[in-house]
């Protein structure tokens, strides 16, 4: 076995020349094309559970905007829905569906740089016991906005090259 993982890790070093004469550079980085954004970016202020949820995540990815360049407004919309039944014993499934629209805006000028959307879903088990359940729908919304705010802090990291200023 440990002659498998040492080939492995030959193989993974192997490439490493590979991935440099491709371009590949990772995007954070100092020098990187993200890396302008740590700290730069300031979302709208939350004003509800799903919004504190998705801008601490965005907070938790980019840090909290000490010198703010970027200014990033978001529109989150979250539908839940029953998705499976058992006869004679109702839903014992939940989803939540969550759709984000987001914008960046240059401060200075407040030009939108960027814009995009995000989409996810994520579930919960439904049982006889309101606080049990309700625990687990809240907990599934907080797990939807973390997922929709890792969307947007990818798509931002890999078009930086294209709208943020070095």
């Amino acid at each position: 076995m440990w002659s498998s993982e040492r080939r492995r890790l030959i193989a993974a070093l192997a490439a490493l020349p590979t991935l440099a004469a491709c371009g590949f550079a990772p995007t954070l980085a100092s020098g990187g094309a993200a890396a302008e954004l740590r700290g730069r970016i300031r979302a709208d202020d939350p004003d509800n559970p799903d919004g504190f949820a998705f801008v601490e995540r965005l907070e938790e990815r980019f840090g909290r905007p000490d010198a703010p360049r970027y200014a990033l407004s978001f529109d989150i919309d979250v539908t839940t829905d029953d998705i499976a039944t058992v006869r004679g014993e109702g839903a014992t499934r939940g989803t939540a569906t969550g759709r984000v629209r987001y914008a960046v805006r240059h401060l200075e000028d407040d030009d939108t740089v960027h814009e995009g959307r995000a989409e996810s879903f994520t579930g919960w088990s439904k049982t006889e016991d309101a606080l049990a359940e309700r625990i687990a729908r809240e907990d599934a919304r907080g797990r939807l906005m973390r997922i929709l705010a890792d969307r947007i802090a990818t798509d931002l990291t890999a078009t930086a090259g294209d709208w943020a200023a070095p």
